[in-house]
């Protein structure tokens, strides 16, 4: 592995070499879990990031290693010269030894509109986008051409210049919904591809903690118009009590039924420690509420301050609960997370799970440096 890092360091080295003066820096990631009961490692990733600077350009290094060796390699550049900004990235796959891809963009902004261009080289086939977007007062319009790649995006088998689609978008503000968004879109298979308006997070005043998202569609593979309004709730997310909750609605897209509140936080800080507790009303919503869908319940304990070593300390506490467990208090499952700054370029991290079902489960370690 040590090999793979200084193959990385070297050909950055190499890329910006032709320049007589530039800064280096970077970082090095790395994780361990480990199973105690088996003696075995679950995972392991280790991330080398080693960038070169000289003047406006920034070459890269990004090396990825796992349990399964060297996972990938991305070399980058990015920088500008005059009024024109670039960027490309270049990836490959170590184990195959094999071309992933190729990503270049630039773009120029000349009297207030940005022209871009990108080109996606894939081992099958070449896809290129260019773009215009440019702002009049409150009203941003712009327009994108594809060539050789889908709806979605993808790049499609080929290396012929073959045109795509395109799409022409506007968005301006009006009255109280900021942006209305208009865009409409042609391509080669379907001709005229129809007519989107987007209208999102819609506020009455006699309902502050309601918003509607309104998508009006006008397409040639359905009969007229489709109409999709999503009412969704604006609880704050700040405060001591958060509520999580969603709208009911009816058959019909204007009928709200009721409004389903499914889950509430408590949160409290004193003196640099922070608790918080979480409980889930819906078990399809647990998730949403705990982090985890086995887990209705949730407290949390977070304490943070100065290490004696120059850094910064943090110790986390998160204790789970379920329905049905056996254990007192139906617990279920407890992470102890422990970060240790080590003046400003390293960071230890250590960490331990426990669960009622296999007691102590994992066992994580971790380092980051930076220079």
């Amino acid at each position: 592995m040590l090999k793979i890092y200084l193959l990385a360091v070297v050909l950055v080295v190499l890329i910006g070499g032709a320049a007589t003066a530039g800064s280096l820096s970077g970082s090095w990631v790395t994780t361990a879990k480990i199973l105690p009961q088996t003696f075995s490692m679950s995972s392991f990733s280790s991330t080398l990031t080693v960038d070169y600077t000289v003047g406006t350009w920034t070459f890269r290094s990004l090396s990825q290693v796992d349990l399964s060796g060297w996972k990938s390699q991305v070399f980058s550049a990015t920088g500008t010269i005059g009024a024109v900004s670039a960027s490309s990235h270049l990836a490959l796959d170590p184990q195959s030894a094999a071309f992933s891809y190729w990503n270049t963009s630039t773009t120029v902004t000349i009297a207030g509109v940005s022209l871009t261009g990108t080109s996606n080289l894939t081992s099958t086939g070449i896809g290129w986008t260019i773009g215009a977007k440019g702002s009049l007062d409150n009203v941003t319009l712009q327009a994108t051409a594809y060539f050789n790649e889908n709806s979605s995006g993808e790049v499609q088998t080929g290396y012929a210049l073959c045109f795509s689609r395109a799409v022409f978008d506007v968005q301006f503000p009006f009255g109280c919904v900021d942006p209305v968004d208009i865009s409409v879109g042609f391509s080669t298979t379907d001709g005229f591809d129809g007519l989107t308006v987007n209208l999102n997070d819609i506020v009455w005043d006699q309902f502050p903690t309601i918003a509607f998202d309104i998508k009006i569609e006008f397409s040639l593979q359905t009969e007229g118009k489709v109409l999709t309004i999503t009412p969704t709730l604006n609880f704050p997310s700040d405060g001591c009590i958060i509520l999580y909750g969603e709208i009911l609605t009816g058959t019909s897209v204007l009928q709200i039924t009721g409004i389903h509140i499914y889950g509430v936080s408590l949160q409290y800080s004193w003196n640099g420690t922070s608790f918080a507790t979480y409980s889930s009303f819906d078990p399809d919503k647990n998730i949403s509420v705990t982090g985890k869908s086995d887990y209705w319940e949730k407290f949390s304990i977070e304490s943070a301050g100065d290490s004696c070593c120059g850094g910064g300390i943090q110790f986390d506490i998160d204790t789970y609960f379920e329905s049905g467990s056996v254990a007192l208090f139906d617990w279920g499952e407890t992470d102890l997370t422990l970060t240790l700054g080590v003046g400003s370029n390293i960071t230890v991290t250590a960490g331990t799970v426990f669960t009622a079902q296999n007691g102590f489960e994992e066992l994580s370690a971790g380092l980051e440096l930076n220079w």
